[in-house]
């Protein structure tokens, strides 16, 4: 069963006060302290994607990850990208997953990905980078990572 698309959740939601699922939510329910600097549309798509992953396909799960991304979620966007995205080609999604989980602190995780990559895929740039930025921040934190978390 598909739920509404995220597109269309993000039309509905744009400049509506904020309520989920007909109930009255307050701008601190379910979410963590970095979630409170969100813009409040944003705020209000990371619960959709909570309340809603189990139903998201492929392609909602890639734009709402990338979506999510560039407005300030990026351990939402790791999140609803973690094991759905393949690591043996070069894809947005991958890139997405990489990039997100990087920008969220998932060292443990962003290393696994990165370890994970075919010999051809890690020598790209943008891969090649990411590993790099990666062993800098583990580096920084010796204590094993700057996020356990993955």
């Amino acid at each position: 069963m598909r739920c509404c698309s995220p597109t269309a959740f993000l039309q509905k939601r744009k400049g509506r006060p904020t309520a989920f699922g007909g109930k009255r939510l307050s701008p601190c329910d379910g979410e963590v302290p970095d979630e409170r600097s969100l813009a409040p549309h944003v705020r209000e798509l990371v619960r959709y994607v909570r309340h809603n992953e189990s139903k998201l396909d492929f392609a909602d799960r890639v734009m709402l990850g990338q979506y999510l991304e560039r407005h300030g979620a990026p351990e939402t966007a790791s999140n609803v990208l973690h094991g759905h995205v393949a690591v043996d080609r070069d894809t947005p999604g991958l890139r997405c997953y990489v990039s997100s989980s990087i920008a969220a602190g998932l060292s443990v995780r962003s290393r696994a990905n990165l370890g994970a990559l075919p010999a051809a895929i890690a020598r790209i740039p943008f891969y090649v980078q990411a590993a790099a930025t990666t062993q800098a921040t583990i580096a920084r934190h010796p204590s094993g990572a700057q996020n356990h978390r993955h």
